[in-house]
């Protein structure tokens, strides 16, 4: 009895392509996916809440990749989508009923927070007292190195607007902890 060799070029070929489109993504993920993680995080409320934008952020750009015309623009445009996810996420967020002032402090933890009282986590409850917008443009600009006209394209708002907002941000930052602003409030174009 023969045995029967059946072959399907175009699936092959389909794997292949497939492969390679893989490999291109992960190529370009690779070198900003840290820096993208720590800007959702920053951005987020929690962890859970920045691990699911991060996830959503990552199978949008996976779906959208063959419309990237020009590679060098894949670190903007990841960071564009984890903005209008987080915006998204805020929305639906601020749908839901709020306790009022002192109400959340007062009901007991049932998991310890050692964290809560490092720098970081007093850095972190501080930025979230910024505005959304003026938060990403904060971030975006000290954390991830990115230009005013890159920022400017994230949020889809003009140069001037965009350095109201870094100016705004950390006058509201250094007031929230307690520190004398700094002196150049107006950053210079990188």
């Amino acid at each position: 009895m023969n045995s029967l060799s059946i072959s399907y070029p175009d699936v092959e070929e389909k794997l292949s392509q497939l492969s390679e489109r893989e490999e291109k993504f992960l190529g370009l993920l690779r070198p900003v996916y840290s820096s993208a993680e720590r800007y959702v995080v920053s951005l987020a409320k929690n962890r859970e809440e920045a691990r699911d934008i991060l996830q959503d952020a990552l199978v949008v750009l996976w779906q959208k990749f063959d419309d990237l015309r020009d590679t060098s623009a894949f670190k903007s445009y990841l960071f564009t989508v984890i903005t209008n996810l987080s915006r998204h996420y805020h929305k639906r967020y601020n749908r839901f009923l709020r306790l009022e002032d002192g109400v959340a402090e007062e009901i007991e933890s049932t998991s310890p927070l050692p964290d809560r009282t490092t720098e970081a986590a007093i850095v972190k409850d501080a930025l979230l007292k910024i505005p959304h917008r003026s938060r990403e443009a904060l971030v975006l600009y000290e954390l991830h190195d990115c230009s005013i006209e890159e920022i400017s394209r994230i949020q889809n708002s003009s140069i001037a607007a965009v350095k109201v907002r870094l100016m705004r941000a950390r006058r509201l930052l250094a007031s929230h902890l307690h520190i004398s602003p700094v002196t150049q409030l107006i950053p210079e174009s990188r």
